[in-house]
Formats: C-alpha cells, sequence, structure tokens
C-alpha cells in the first residue's frame, strides 16, 4: 500500500528507494505511511531517519529489527 502512494504521489520510485522499502521494519513503514500525507519530496518520507537505522552504516534500531512477531500481514500491507 505505501508503494503504491508513494508511486502515486512522487512517480516511479528509484531502486534506493525500493530497497529503503524492503529493509524498513514495521514502525518505520507506518511513520513513513503517516509522512506521505504531508511531505514535499519522496526524501522528505525516506531519509527523515536517523542515519544510525540505515544498515552499513549504524546498529538497528528497534524500529528496523524484523522480529517476525506482531500483526501477522501488516507489513506486507504498509509495503
Amino acid at each position: 500500500m505505501l508503494r503504491r502512494q508513494l508511486a502515486r504521489r512522487f512517480g516511479p520510485l528509484p531502486s534506493w528507494a525500493e530497497q529503503r522499502l524492503e529493509q524498513a521494519g514495521e514502525a518505520e513503514l507506518e511513520s513513513w505511511a503517516d509522512r506521505v500525507l504531508d511531505a514535499q519530496t519522496l526524501e522528505d518520507v525516506l531519509n527523515a531517519v536517523s542515519l544510525a537505522a540505515v544498515p552499513g552504516i549504524g546498529p538497528p534500531t528497534a524500529g528496523t529489527i524484523r522480529s517476525g512477531r506482531g500483526k501477522p500481514g501488516m507489513r506486507r500491507l504498509l509495503i
């Protein structure tokens, strides 16, 4: 759902945005789903997280860890 909203609002998603969506945890996806309503650019939506949460730059935060717990299918709905 979020992927569709982003593409509709900002046009075809670049590969870096697709990668961010695939790597995001449920909390981050929910935050982006809220931001897509007010953001002016795709970067405003996806880059408003700490660099510490970006894989390869810093340790994962609680919002980026995928434990497999939570609402089944929620992640699929958000992406």
